[in-house]
């Protein structure tokens, strides 16, 4: 049996949210990554010129606070109607790749 076919069948065996936890882990260096600058945003004039989700007023650090406070995404869907879970992701990939930019965004604005 090869890997794929043992993947396949150990995918199958899976429950379905984590077959999607698994899907979201095995595409997103290839596809989050590459949208995740195109799903960031920064305006001077917007969220006090935070990053935040594309044509939105979602800053990336609320995200960032949502995640640290152990919110589902389905929690955030819930809370932030107007994204989606792809600009989760690319909140989480920005965060990842802008770390000390966001945790002072966060305490600048738990502060306020």
């Amino acid at each position: 049996m090869t890997k794929f076919q043992e993947t396949l069948q150990f995918a199958k065996s899976l429950g379905p949210r984590e077959k999607l936890d698994l899907l979201k882990a095995v595409f997103a260096d290839t596809f989050v990554q590459e949208s995740a600058n195109e799903g960031i945003e920064k305006t001077v004039d917007v969220c006090g010129g935070s990053a935040r989700i594309k044509n939105t007023r979602i800053p990336v650090w609320s995200i960032v606070e949502a995640k640290k406070m152990n919110f589902g995404d389905d929690r955030i869907l819930a809370s932030y109607p107007a994204i989606s879970l792809i600009d989760i992701e690319n909140a989480l990939v920005y965060y990842a790749r802008n770390r000390k930019e966001v945790e002072l965004d966060l305490v600048e604005n738990n502060e306020a």
